[in-house]
């Protein structure tokens, strides 16, 4: 399957879950009350805590591998029984002194519950394995809208009996064995595969980098928090933590959809492809700027209003903040995904040094920062993405050969619909209807002229991201036609 037929497919899967889960949100809010699905939270929290050592970068080992031998996916299927089954054993383990820490007996139940569906895990990893190494997103799309639906209806189903906040750990073990057993269903002939764990120790020693790789970005991402709660206060921390929620609803929109098809799509050029990744590496990076950067222009632009309406009145001090947060998410797309490129390339250690370097530039931008106000907290954030950019670019140009003059052909692409759609939206935001009009007709007339401007632009630079937009109008317009008879 080719790279754009794959990002399309992966983005109609992952927005498809969305909108069933949203659905199902705002279907369980009424039927539950916050504090049983604040235990579901704290259980949920738990496991975020331990996520690290859950895998322990082992999948991403075997998916970058540049084959796979069967004795590969035995072991693969050993290490992820020994795993899954450890962490299940741990929750268990754990069950009872959460519960008791927050004396709520029902967190420790939910925990039991939710070590159910980690041990289930394991079931269908070598098949799923193989569905993403062999760019089958077709199939993963019907299982994760699978997936989505049968957790939906056990939630409500089990909410509305009565079960409470274990409506939910139930239905995350309904989802994970859908999940399981539709990979399964995909690759039938990976099942029975017998486990092994002969020659652990390769994809350990490359998942022990992954591990220190990601507990480095999980810190790099609490940081802010924890050093502006302790200087400027908790309720700067809550404005902080809103901008960056804001904005980061377009980056899990469009970096979530790229996640999936990039690491097998590097695998497959570094070992087929005479240019290696960076062809490919390119392609991705137009995609995920040239709609990324156009929406994070309009949101900056329409800051104030936009917190307002979500949020209401009492966070509108949030929306100083939210134009620095924008343009470092801006920087830090720009370069996106240079974390699957190095695994692809197998430089662990690369990328963890990588981590470290802006963990530590980050930490020492905030200790000043904090000392001068929020304003200029945001405003760091902006300095240590560049900074960011500028560390992975270095890797990327050391690693697979990039060069900057052809990502700056790129960026230079998504930049001029970036400043259409932004144009647009200043337009809108100083014309009367802005005041005139009711704010959610305002916006999405906005949407719509600035996608209009947005379009004529990647077709006037020919950019990346008109060829998917034509296969996909392509693909719509086929499957209206009437099916002839035959």
């Amino acid at each position: 399957m080719g790279i754009r037929r794959s990002i399309i497919l992966s983005a109609i899967g992952q927005y498809g879950q969305q909108v069933i889960m949203f659905g199902v949100s705002m279907i369980v809010a009424r039927l539950l009350v916050p504090a049983e699905m604040g235990v579901f939270a704290v259980a949920m929290g738990m496991i975020g805590l331990l996520q690290a050592v859950r895998t322990m970068g082992v999948p991403l080992y075997f998916t970058a591998m540049p084959t796979l031998r069967t004795e590969d996916m035995r072991l693969y299927a050993g290490i992820s029984w020994f795993l899954g089954l450890g962490f299940a054993a741990l929750l268990v383990a754990l069950s009872w002194t959460v519960g008791t820490f927050y004396g709520n007996p029902q967190i420790g139940t939910s925990l039991r519950i939710l070590a159910v569906a980690h041990g289930l895990n394991s079931i269908g990893v070598v098949p799923g394995l193989v569905l993403v190494r062999e760019m089958r997103f077709g199939a993963l799309l019907w299982v994760g809208l699978a997936t989505a639906i049968v957790q939906a209806i056990v939630v409500v189903s089990l909410a509305a009996s009565g079960m409470g906040a274990l409506s939910l750990a139930w239905a995350q073990v309904a989802a994970n064995l859908t999940t399981n057993c539709g990979n399964a269903v995909c690759v039938p002939a990976l099942v029975w595969l017998r486990p092994s764990l002969r020659g652990w120790r390769r994809p350990f020693g490359f998942g022990g980098w992954m591990t220190a790789t990601a507990i480095a970005g999980s810190f790099n991402g609490q940081a802010a928090e924890l050093i502006i709660g302790r200087v400027l206060g908790l309720a700067s921390t809550a404005l902080y933590s809103r901008a960056l929620g804001l904005a980061g609803i377009v980056r899990t929109l469009f970096y979530a959809t790229t996640a999936q098809p990039a690491l097998p799509a590097f695998v497959r050029a570094a070992r087929e492809e005479k240019a290696g990744m960076v062809p490919v590496y390119l392609r991705f990076v137009a995609a995920i700027t040239g709609l990324s950067w156009p929406a994070y222009a309009a949101l900056a632009i329409w800051a104030e209003p936009v917190t307002v309406l979500l949020y209401g009145e009492q966070w509108r001090q949030v929306a100083p903040l939210v134009p620095a947060v924008c343009l470092a998410n801006v920087l830090f797309l720009s370069t996106i995904p240079y974390d699957q490129a190095l695994v692809a390339a197998r430089r662990a250690r690369l990328f963890f040094f990588c981590e470290i370097a802006l963990l530590l530039s980050w930490v020492t931008l905030l200790l000043v920062a904090t000392r001068l106000g929020l304003w200029v907290v945001a405003w760091a954030y902006v300095v240590a993405s560049g900074i960011g950019t500028a560390i992975f670019i270095a890797a990327l140009c050391h690693t697979i050969g990039l060069r900057l003059r052809d990502l700056a052909a790129v960026w230079w692409r998504s930049a001029v619909p970036a400043v259409a759609a932004a144009a647009v939206a200043a337009l809108m935001r100083a014309s009367p209807i802005a005041t005139a009009w009711p704010l959610p007709l305002v916006l999405l007339l906005t949407a719509v002229l600035g996608g209009l401007a947005w379009f004529a632009a990647i077709w006037l630079v020919r950019h990346e991201f008109r060829d998917h937009a034509i296969e996909l109008l392509r693909w719509g317009w086929a499957k209206l036609q009437p099916t002839r008879p035959e």
